[in-house]
C-alpha cells in the first residue's frame, strides 16, 4: 500500500486513538458500528498508511467475504 500523502504529518498513538474515537462516534450517531477488523482499516488510514478508496475497498472486500 502506498502512503496517502507526502506530506502527511506523524501522529502519536493518542492522536490516532482519539481521532478513532471521533469517527467511531460519529458513526454510532448514524447507527454504525466497527468491529475490530474495521478499526483497524480506520486507524491505518488516519495514520496515512491507506487512502480513503482503499479503506473502501478492503472494507468492501471483508464484508463480501465474510457475507459470502
Amino acid at each position: 500500500m502506498t502512503k496517502a500523502t507526502a506530506a502527511h504529518t506523524q501522529l502519536t498513538e493518542a492522536e490516532v486513538e482519539h481521532r478513532l474515537q471521533t469517527a467511531e462516534g460519529i458513526s454510532a450517531v448514524a447507527g454504525h458500528y466497527l468491529d475490530d477488523a474495521g478499526r483497524d482499516l480506520v486507524r491505518r488510514s488516519i495514520r496515512g498508511d491507506i487512502t480513503p478508496e482503499e479503506v473502501a475497498d478492503l472494507a468492501y472486500a471483508r464484508i463480501t467475504a465474510v457475507r459470502d
